[in-house]
């Protein structure tokens, strides 16, 4: 499916989302060209391109291919396929809202159909724990929004118009792939091929020859304001190490990193970026995420996030009343 169609928001997508199959084809990446950006406990991210031409992409390659050799632990790839399925369903359900009522503010009419229209979003102004957390994500929902909106006269829990807050910007998927570990290491040239990363004692991390699949997911690769994206434009490279008893809770911190020029680069005023932070916190909380207990500076490109998996949806494996509250941008921003 066209990654540029946008995603279907019924209940069951909230409930059991699903991410796209990307429709790029990995054999048309050029690796010579490719440069690393980082690697964690998740996996590792290139910036790459599929062809000879076009844009820079984020390709996320993830370490662990089976969830079953995990034990209290989340499933990376899982937490990053659905978070992006879920902003996907988000971002559709808010758009068709906004032409809707578009169309009635033009006095236009709307075809009579099973839709939600320009039924309204309704959330809890306030949420206070996993019930109205995951009441305000199904209220993206097709058949919540008309429901409520049908029986709208009838007394309800006060709540408030979602539209009154603005989507934020979020970087954008566009789906998943799977990856052949032999294939991979014998066309990727040496400077592309992360170093071990070390997990804690004897334990490391690393590609290893086999024909083991993996799972990998396309982003957009937002660049770091001030830098020209050019091909003269140096990554330097950071790992991270997390203990496994974190990994419940704590996504790995595999990340993009501004590039490193010897000029000195305009940097996004800081005021402005904390305000995009604060816009997307304050969005997600209402849509019932929760950020991780460890969030770190590296998750954030200009005010936009860029790690998919250091947030969690409602009734899903490592989501914790106690964490479900507002954060503050320097804790968001910290080092």
């Amino acid at each position: 499916m066209d990654p540029n169609t946008p995603a279907r928001f019924r209940k069951v997508d909230f409930h059991v989302p699903r991410l796209r199959k990307c429709p790029f084809d990995l054999d048309t990446v050029d690796w010579r060209g490719a440069t690393l950006l980082g690697a964690g406990m998740d996996g590792c991210v290139w910036r790459v391109r599929f062809g000879d031409h076009g844009p820079y992409y984020a390709l996320k390659l993830f370490w662990d291919a089976d969830p079953a050799v995990l034990y209290q632990c989340y499933f990376a790839a899982q937490r990053e396929c659905q978070n992006a399925a879920l902003l996907q369903a988000i971002r559709a359900s808010v758009d068709q809202e906004a032409a809707a009522q578009e169309v009635l503010d033009a006095g236009g009419t709307l075809p009579d159909d099973d839709g939600p229209g320009a039924a309204p979003t309704l959330v809890f102004p306030d949420p206070q724990d996993e019930y109205e957390a995951a009441s305000n994500l199904y209220s993206f929902s097709v058949e919540i929004r008309r429901d409520r909106h049908k029986f709208a006269h009838l007394d309800a829990p006060e709540t408030m118009r979602l539209r009154d807050v603005p989507m934020p910007r979020f970087v954008q998927c566009y789906g998943w792939l799977r990856v052949n570990a032999e294939d991979l290491i014998a066309r990727m040239p040496r400077h592309c091929q992360p170093d071990p990363v070390h997990v804690k004692r004897k334990e490391f991390r690393y590609f290893q020859k086999g024909p083991t699949e993996f799972i990998a997911i396309v982003y957009e690769y937002i660049h770091k304001e001030g830098g020209d994206g050019t091909e003269g434009d140096k990554d330097t490279i950071k790992t991270t190490t997390v203990g496994r008893e974190q990994r419940a809770v704590r996504p790995s911190t595999v990340r993009q990193r501004p590039p490193v020029k010897e000029e000195p680069k305009k940097e996004l005023p800081y005021d402005d970026e904390r305000d995009r932070v604060a816009s997307v916190e304050k969005f997600l909380h209402l849509a019932g995420f929760q950020f991780c207990p460890q969030p770190l500076r590296r998750n954030w490109v200009n005010g936009v996030l860029v790690d998919h998996s250091d947030i969690i949806g409602p009734r899903f494996f490592g989501w914790h009343k106690r964490y479900y509250r507002l954060r503050s941008t320097a804790v968001l921003l910290s080092e």
